[in-house]
């Protein structure tokens, strides 16, 4: 439900619209060349309104209300002082250059009301959709009571057209509808599946990487699993797990081969140094890393 706007406030909903310009031009060169006789306003219409405008009626008293002008007026004026005086409220589609007759109503004012059919305020506000339909109907009656005399043949070729030329328009507008609501959709699902990817990347890039006994976080952490045995192959392991090393013959053991590690144990510091550095010392250990990529591992003294 719709409620009622004043003219002022009709005004002010144009200021952001495409119709402010075809009004003014529309005032430009829709002044009255001459004046008219006291006819039905439906007879009128060729001489009223501008080239390519049309007008649609929901009531057949409305359509046989007579109008007159005076040349010079404009037709929007003659239409506003017309619809005040039978009651009825015109509402002028700038958008589609069509012009809806219909009875005053409480959310309907009498008077011409100035609207964008594009424009999603004024789609809330005058429904111009609802008076289409209303509209339509009207010209189904009508053509109902005009299918049985000769003499109203021309009215039903008229009221034919009329009523196809609306049809015509609303499927245009239901496509034009279909098309921006598939464009929404797709962007929509665009954007989401751009989001999901983000949000695996992320969730890839914290899970942690696990090599043989050594785990490595996102974060640069080292956790090696120690096991109870000898100690060598486990150093081995870190090394190559960690890249210190590309294979075991890049590290140099000249410690004992019996050095055992004592029981299972899970070691982590914020580097594979750290980590290599505090195995070693429990030995008296200590490693040599050389630009090389060669790793020595020997007595603290002799490194």
């Amino acid at each position: 439900m719709t409620a009622a706007i004043s003219s002022s406030a009709q005004e002010q909903l144009l200021v952001d619209s495409p119709f402010v310009h075809e009004r003014s031009m529309v005032a430009e060169t829709g002044e009255m060349v001459t004046g008219a006789e006291v006819t039905p306003i439906y007879k009128q219409m060729v001489g009223l309104l501008p080239k390519g405008w049309n007008m649609v009626f929901t009531e057949q008293r409305l359509a046989l209300a007579p109008v007159v002008w005076t040349k010079g007026e404009q037709w929007t004026t003659v239409l506003d002082e017309w619809g005040r005086r039978y009651g009825a409220n015109v509402m002028i589609d700038g958008e589609r250059q069509q012009i809806v007759v219909s009875p005053e109503q409480d959310m309907r004012p009498k008077g011409t009301a100035f609207v964008y059919s594009g424009n999603e305020l004024h789609q809330e506000l005058y429904n111009p959709a609802e008076r289409y339909a209303e509209a339509e109907i009207y010209v189904m009656e009508r053509l109902k009571g005009l299918q049985g005399t000769v003499n109203d043949a021309v009215n039903l070729h008229q009221a034919q057209a009329q009523l196809f030329g609306l049809m015509a328009q609303v499927e245009e507008r239901e496509k034009e509808q279909a098309e921006l609501a598939k464009l929404h959709a797709r962007k929509l699902a665009k954007k989401k599946a751009k989001a999901l990817a983000a949000e695996r990347e992320v969730a890839i890039a914290s899970q942690p990487v696990k090599r043989g006994p050594v785990t490595i976080y996102h974060d640069g952490r080292i956790e090696i699993a120690l096991t109870k045995g000898l100690l060598k192959p486990q150093i081995e392991a870190l090394l190559i797990n960690t890249d210190l090393i590309k294979s075991p013959d890049e590290m140099i053991w000249r410690a004992s081969e019996v050095y055992r590690w004592a029981n299972d144990y899970t070691l982590n510091a914020e580097s594979a140094k750290h980590v290599l550095g505090r195995v070693l010392s429990a030995y008296g250990l200590a490693a040599r890393i050389k630009q090389n990529g060669i790793v020595t591992i020997d007595q603290k003294e002799r490194i």
